[in-house]
């Protein structure tokens, strides 16, 4: 079965471009063998899944109120926001 391609490593190989076969880290763009071990890839693959889970969970929960954003929006506090979204 073949990997979803948005999952994928972006790395390339320099002699036939080909491009690696592991899955990327969660959040990342690059598997842990073409640094996504890195302190600073996994700090932004944090922050990026971080902000990926906020976003998927407002989403549910506009589904369940059955409001359009703007609604949701004014209803969450600002505050509560920025503190989740910070790095």
């Amino acid at each position: 079965m073949d990997m979803d391609e948005s999952r994928r490593c972006t790395a390339t190989a320099k002699r036939s471009g080909e491009r690696c076969g592991r899955a990327a880290i969660v959040g990342g763009t690059v598997c842990s063998v073409h640094g996504g071990k890195a302190p600073q890839v996994r700090q932004a693959a944090e922050v990026r899944a971080a902000k990926l889970a906020v976003h998927a969970e407002a989403e549910r929960m506009v589904a369940r109120a059955g409001s359009p954003w703007l609604a949701i929006d004014a209803q969450v506090d600002p505050v509560r926001w920025a503190r989740l979204l910070s790095p």
